[in-house]
């Protein structure tokens, strides 16, 4: 069972219309923000389109009262501020998800909280060259030496940075 859909039944109708009238902020520019007046199953749909594989966002976006209202209804805790009850909340949705086995780490990262949010840290994406170690080692104090004179193109001034830092930047394009 999906633990977004499951937390999502235990909440307040005010509070699941509230979540479905959240804008979306992050890599989607034609979602606007949603009437607050759906009904409670068009609600409960735009919910579940939002957050159905993000049980840390959909934690995320609950309020505290939110947050107690939903772990007294799964007769979990509500002691401790909003970060705790999201954690306890989030172990309930991963059992509810795994049936109850113990999933390794590996396939099931687990949350933390930074900046009383639930996180998954992951590793480093984009660009940058391979490891043979983490953390990396922290390379020797050096004194800066500017260059002479200032790079004619994009290319020197990376050059004079991969001489500076000993780490080769990207190629202009």
């Amino acid at each position: 069972m999906n633990a977004v859909d499951h937390f999502a039944e235990l909440l307040a109708p005010e509070a699941l219309r509230r979540l479905a009238a959240l804008r979306v902020v992050r890599f989607d520019a034609t979602t606007a923000r949603a009437e607050r007046g759906l009904d409670i199953t068009a609600a409960h749909e735009r919910v579940l389109a939002r957050w159905q594989g993000d049980l840390c966002g959909f934690l995320n976006a609950l309020t505290r009262g939110e947050l107690a209202a939903v772990a007294a209804r799964l007769s979990i805790t509500t002691d401790g501020r909003a970060p705790a009850l999201r954690e306890r909340l989030w172990q309930r949705g991963a059992a509810l998800e795994s049936g109850g086995m113990q999933v390794p780490a590996a396939l099931q990262p687990r949350p933390i909280v930074l900046g009383g949010h639930l996180v998954v840290q992951a590793p480093p994406r984009g660009m940058y060259p391979p490891a043979a170690v983490l953390p990396r080692p922290v390379p020797e104090f050096r004194v800066a030496q500017p260059p002479v004179e200032e790079p004619e193109t994009v290319d020197d001034l990376l050059a004079a940075a991969d001489r500076a830092l000993g780490v080769r930047l990207a190629r202009a394009r």
